[in-house]
């Protein structure tokens, strides 16, 4: 789950907010599968603060016109998280419902001309729901990630969430791959990362890949 990003960028001394995503529609981004619901445990979507209301419709494409969604109970009761202030990113069991396990947010061309080398960071906050039977219910298969690519070059990865290398296969709480003593709960933490490199426009992605039950973020 993930509500907000955080490029920063150095310009003759100032520091800079490049994108400042709240998932309001002042932002855009485009999806790569359609939001969906099925008003329980299988969904994709935009949950607004009020843990109530939000968009599971529209897409793939550029859905951010349609923000804030006002949708009502489109997620399970059970769905609990706390610490985002703003509408927050939600994905659980993505192919539930027929669609792909694997599902890409994107934002495009950002300006970071003027950007000091090496001096591009991100920022996000994260979250995963409680597991319903005490078993985070993560497998090897599923992950969290967050790409970043500069003058269409190749992405690199900035950070993920995953079980790789806790020597487990399946049944495991999430935690960074470069910070094994970060775990991901259900109280948003906010992450921040370094971005090398430099350019004049930048792509971030955020790849979520769950195919099962109570595998959220």
């Amino acid at each position: 789950m993930l509500v907000m990003f955080g490029a920063l960028k150095t310009s003759q001394g100032a520091t800079l907010t490049l994108l400042d995503e709240t998932f309001d529609g002042s932002t855009q981004f485009q999806i790569s599968s359609e939001f969906f619901s099925d008003t329980a445990d299988d969904f994709f979507g935009i949950l607004n603060a009020d843990g109530i209301t939000g968009l599971f419709s529209g897409g793939p494409g550029d859905v951010s016109s349609a923000l804030p969604g006002t949708e009502p109970f489109v997620v399970s009761s059970s769905f609990q998280v706390s610490g985002f202030d703003n509408a927050y990113l939600v994905a659980q069991d993505l192919d539930g419902e027929g669609g792909p396990k694997e599902v890409t947010v994107t934002w495009e061309n950002l300006d970071i001309s003027g950007c000091a080398p090496d001096s591009l960071r991100f920022a996000g906050k994260f979250a995963t729901d409680d597991a319903i039977d005490g078993d985070f219910d993560f497998d090897a298969a599923d992950f969290v990630r967050i790409l970043a690519s500069l003058d269409a070059g190749s992405d690199t990865l900035v950070l993920e969430w995953s079980i790789n290398g806790s020597g487990a296969s399946f049944n495991k709480q999430p935690r960074l791959t470069d910070d094994t003593n970060t775990s991901l709960t259900s109280t948003a933490q906010e992450v921040q990362r370094s971005i090398p490199g430099s350019g004049t426009s930048m792509t971030l992605k955020l790849v979520i890949s769950l195919d099962s039950g109570d595998e959220d973020i």
